[in-house]
């Protein structure tokens, strides 16, 4: 059985990476500041802060695999907190990346983010920037093997305040409305952090030392049009708004690509597309339905 430590494995994303790999017979260790919501005789469970060197290095022994999606994860409040943002997703994954170098890892996989990409995404998008360069020079040093993933637009039930999409249903669920900070002409390629988790096949079946990994969905999808997907879902009874605030400036519009920012020009990943997706509206309807009944 490999084994494998997934720091944040109690998170949104996380969850559904170790709800996955356990149905590969994985042995899973969660390190993480809360305890996970879901139990399985193949799992166990170290709370812990990735800031403290000595016991992410000491949680790490005896596992084959270390996957990172601890730390900041939230882009509009980072800016107001880059210092926090700096120690755990700089710092804290240095951490880690150490640890697993003196435990012998087979492979790191590191969750990170398509803003690398782009001019937007403040102190957030640095701090993945930062890492990403750090990383592959551990490959470079070292030999580690790696593979990062650059999410895309994530959303499932299980996420939380700072989803878009979370708090879209949110919104109409408490004061139906929709509220959006934003023009409603922004493009994004929303994937169900369900079918993200299927990365695993690829990240396992693959000698490769080095990958960068595309993980985002299959279409481009409208903001007005999810609205309306929205609205729609509810009987068209929710009064809609899109309007323009500081929140929506540090969000990238329609692509992350920009060509004034030539930082990864020679990392272009590879984008890994599914046998099988979520269907956006299913998905929505589903996360409807789990925060309704939540409620």
């Amino acid at each position: 059985m490999k084994k494998i430590i997934i720091f944040g494995g109690s998170g949104f994303i996380g969850k559904y990476f170790c709800e996955f790999l356990l149905k590969k017979n994985f042995f899973i260790t969660v390190y993480d500041l809360l305890k996970p919501n879901f139990f399985h005789k193949n799992m166990k469970f170290i709370k812990g802060n990735i800031i403290n060197k000595d016991d992410v290095t000491n949680s790490i022994k005896g596992n084959n695999y270390v996957m990172n999606f601890a730390g900041w994860a939230d882009i509009e409040t980072a800016d107001f907190s880059y210092r926090d943002v700096i120690d755990q997703n700089v710092i804290g994954n240095l951490n880690i990346l150490e640890g697993s170098v003196k435990h012998k890892i087979n492979k790191f996989i590191y969750a990170s983010t398509m803003y690398v990409f782009s001019k937007y995404g403040g102190f957030y998008k640095a701090s993945k920037q930062i890492s990403e360069i750090i990383i592959n020079q551990f490959n470079l040093k070292f030999g580690l093997n790696f593979s990062i993933l650059r999410f895309g637009s994530l959303y499932g039930p299980g996420s939380s305040k700072g989803n878009s999409v979370y708090d879209l249903i949110m919104d109409a669920l408490k004061n139906k409305q929709l509220n959006y900070w934003g023009s409603g002409d922004e493009i994004r390629q929303f994937i169900h952090a369900r079918d993200a988790a299927k990365i695993c096949d690829v990240i396992f079946n693959t000698n490769n030392p080095k990958q960068y990994l595309t993980v985002s969905g299959l279409e481009d999808v409208r903001i007005k049009d999810l609205l309306s997907l929205i609205n729609e879902i509810f009987d068209k009874k929710l009064k809609i708004s899109c309007k323009i605030n500081k929140k929506s400036q540090i969000h990238y519009k329609n692509t992350p690509f920009s060509l004034n920012n030539n930082f990864f020009q020679t990392n272009i990943g590879e984008k890994i597309i599914f046998k099988s997706y979520t269907d956006i509206g299913q998905g929505i309807y589903e996360m409807i339905t789990y925060l309704k009944n939540k409620k």
